[in-house]
């Protein structure tokens, strides 16, 4: 039975809602990975932060302790840190009055795929 004039049949309209989501879905995969990509990318102490977390998985240590490792004071490193907690590749906590940075790997392996997500999307 053929659809009257005007309307879709209901193979059309099942594609039109899947191709709908996707459309949707994949924009909010776009902006979602711009606001990771603009809080990470935005600073050189940025870049040097993520490299000491990911060679070094299991880091804990407080702010003062971070930026001696990478060179920094915790006052040139501060803000730094709270984007990267924002955005959640690092978590912090609360540990004898003292806050304690550490890298979030579950929330960076799901950022990880936005962002792959983001640049196949770029490329196609």
């Amino acid at each position: 039975m053929s659809p009257r004039p005007g309307e879709m049949d209901a193979d059309v309209l099942v594609r039109e809602k899947r191709r709908l989501g996707m459309l949707l879905f994949g924009s909010q995969i776009m902006l979602e990975a711009d606001r990771i990509l603009d809080k990470i990318l935005s600073s050189n102490a940025k870049a040097d932060l993520l490299m000491l977390f990911n060679e070094n998985p299991k880091l804990e240590d407080r702010t003062e302790g971070i930026a001696k490792r990478i060179g920094k004071t915790a006052v040139q490193i501060d803000s730094d840190l709270q984007d990267l907690v924002e955005v959640g590749l690092l978590s912090s906590k609360k540990v004898r009055g003292s806050e304690i940075i550490r890298y979030d790997r579950r929330r960076a392996a799901a950022i990880r795929k936005i962002l792959t997500s983001y640049i196949t999307k770029s490329l196609e």
